[in-house]
């Protein structure tokens, strides 16, 4: 049994990280390089690498140890609604993304702490604090956009009742542990 580290492994794993962030950077050039030329109208290389930084951000995260489930849906949560907004203002916002794809998102999120809690009822104590951040975002979202929004949308009363889901699962499943881990995390 060895007891230190294989020093090898992490070389080759540093190297192959640099080499793919050296591709990343070649293909995000040679996209503003082809788009200036071809079609300097639309700004469609800021979408790729838009797309780049999103990949490189979750591939990095998930590789950390003890990823926690949950801050991982939030992240995601955040950074994918970003994106999706970002690329709505590149190809001249329309408002898709505010009144479908990050609805969409935050429903996906919400449901997935839902399956989490009901398959990890024991071990949930651990990501409520992400649970209640994940609901309270997707709440605020979809107060701000009912009250201030131009476009109708069809999707925020779904959105908002998928995201109360979790909140109420939270309470009937694991009201004692979840009250517990608000006084431990908050000090209370």
């Amino acid at each position: 049994m060895n007891l230190y580290p294989n020093i090898s492994n992490v070389k080759k794993k540093d190297k192959v990280i640099k080499l793919l962030l050296f591709i990343s950077t070649a293909i995000c050039l040679i996209c503003i390089l082809i788009n200036v030329l071809t079609t300097p109208n639309v700004k469609w290389s800021l979408i790729v690498i838009a797309s780049i930084v999103y990949v490189w951000t979750t591939t990095l995260y998930a590789i950390r140890k003890n990823m926690n489930f949950a801050a991982h849906v939030m992240i995601q949560l955040i950074i994918i609604s970003a994106l999706t907004f970002a690329i709505d203002c590149i190809i001249g916002y329309s408002g898709w993304s505010i009144t479908l794809a990050i609805p969409i998102v935050m429903t996906v999120a919400n449901l997935s702490m839902s399956v989490l809690t009901i398959v990890n009822r024991k071990k949930y104590f651990r990501f409520t604090i992400y649970q209640l951040l994940i609901s309270v975002l997707s709440l605020i979202f979809i107060t701000i956009i009912a009250v201030y929004g131009k476009h109708k949308v069809i999707v925020i009363p779904i959105t908002a009742g998928i995201s109360l889901i979790p909140l109420l699962l939270t309470i009937l499943l694991c009201g004692k542990d979840w009250k517990e881990e608000l006084a431990r995390f908050f000090h209370i």
